[in-house]
């Protein structure tokens, strides 16, 4: 189309090579995202030309019902199968189509899953936050306090966040250090939410707090939990949570209908 680049399968397929083993690579990937041609998987027996109704299936360890799409048309037909027909769709394109959905990106390589909070970033600003998992190793856990000071700029963001999360019960907030002290000390948040949508309410939230976090040089480190299973420093230290669902319902009007 006149006016606008698009970005090549060879170059995508470049981009997101180097965003695997480099999370810096991330924002070139993503913003190429968008003005590349992304592949996905439709009923084979829907006509052409009609509303589209994209294929889904349920992750086998969450049970969240996942929209999976493909930077590879090769891969996405060898993945189709004789049930499914592929299409093409420019990926700005694609992701506002599917907006609410919960996708997962190349699911037969090293998948990643596309949550609709920070899709809706991405499609708005270009911008993805970027996240790095950390395990921890057993013996080495870090050590939790409690936060003496929560500035307020974070109480206003993290509150505002969450209430947008009507998966999201309870929340709190700590200080953690590393047990040998050789590391500087960072803020932890720990997030309390329905079985499942853990790792989503860590993606949301990291994408309305990243920019204000690197403005005020927060170091932010977030865990979350199921329900009934509080992290036992939680009580170990009486903390009292810095959000509760009940606050959010009063803050902004949430869907009543289950999330994908």
């Amino acid at each position: 189309m006149r006016g606008k680049t698009v970005v090549s399968a060879v170059k995508l397929s470049r981009l997101l090579a180097r965003a695997t083993v480099d999370h810096r690579e991330e924002p070139a990937f993503f913003q190429a995202l968008l003005k590349a041609n992304v592949y996905a998987h439709v009923p084979k027996g829907d006509p052409v030309g009609r509303r589209l109704r994209f294929i889904q299936f349920n992750h086998p360890d969450t049970g969240v019902l996942i929209l999976p799409f493909f930077t590879d048309e090769a891969k996405a037909r060898a993945a189709a199968g004789t049930s499914a027909r592929v299409v093409a769709l420019p990926g700005r394109m694609f992701l506002e189509a599917t907006l609410g959905a919960t996708l997962m990106l190349n699911p037969n390589d090293e998948h990643g899953m596309l949550y609709p909070e920070e899709v809706k970033t991405l499609l708005a600003t270009g911008r993805m936050a970027r996240l790095n998992k950390v395990t921890v190793a057993a013996g080495s856990e870090p050590v939790v306090t409690p936060l003496e000071t929560i500035p307020p700029w974070l109480v206003d963001l993290l509150l505002a966040s969450l209430a947008k999360l009507p998966f999201v019960e309870l929340a709190y907030i700590a200080s953690m250090h590393a047990a040998d002290g050789a590391a500087p000390s960072s803020t932890l948040l720990a997030i309390g939410t329905e079985a499942g949508l853990g790792e989503r309410a860590v993606h949301a939230v990291i994408s309305d707090l990243q920019p204000a976090c690197e403005e005020h040089q927060m170091a932010l480190d977030i865990t979350y939990f199921d329900l009934g299973q509080h992290p036992p420093w939680i009580g170990g230290l009486e903390l009292a949570p810095i959000y509760e669902k009940k606050w959010g319902e009063r803050l902004v009007e949430v869907p009543s209908t289950s999330p994908n």
